[in-house]
């Protein structure tokens, strides 16, 4: 589970998906990006948007193994959603894929810039406080070049230690 400061945008993403009425702006936020607000499609967006933390592939086929959803449909669903904007990947920590939900990020005004704690028991990963580690600052000629970092902190989860 994430810490009290971590992953806040991640929650409140849920809360955006969490009732039928949420469901209706799921689909018109689908629409507005334009794509058809198919089934797979909508349970794709919200499983990500519910999960709280950065979620890769085999994690949400698992999550999402009772919608009758099959792995690649899962996977072309992330891939649409991502080339739209409406997810992103946040992380590829051990060389996976992890997504979460972009708008989020949109609504307060961040754009998921932060380290990532990557369990190495569970291997779960979840968003640390912004001010856990210095974020990246280059001076000089590369000063306009840097566009994005991932920072990824390994170890093991508090769920793990107890």
């Amino acid at each position: 589970m994430c810490s009290d400061v971590a992953c806040i945008c991640m929650l409140l993403a849920f809360k955006l998906v969490s009732t039928m009425k949420d469901r209706d702006k799921v689909k018109a936020l689908l629409r507005e990006a334009g794509l058809r607000a198919t089934g797979p499609r909508l349970a794709v967006y919200m499983a990500v948007a519910k999960e709280g933390r950065p979620v890769s592939h085999s994690q949400l086929v698992k999550q999402m193994a009772g919608q009758d959803l099959d792995s690649a449909t899962v996977y072309r669903n992330l891939v649409r959603l991502t080339e739209v904007g409406l997810l992103k990947v946040v992380s590829r920590a051990n060389g996976m894929a992890r997504y979460a939900n972009s708008s989020a990020d949109a609504q307060h005004g961040h754009g998921h810039e932060h380290a990532h704690f990557v369990c190495s028991d569970c291997d779960t990963i979840s968003c640390l406080p912004e001010d856990a580690l210095p974020k990246p600052k280059v001076e000089g000629r590369w000063s306009e070049s840097l566009a994005a970092a991932q920072m990824v902190v390994q170890g093991t989860c508090p769920d793990c230690l107890s």
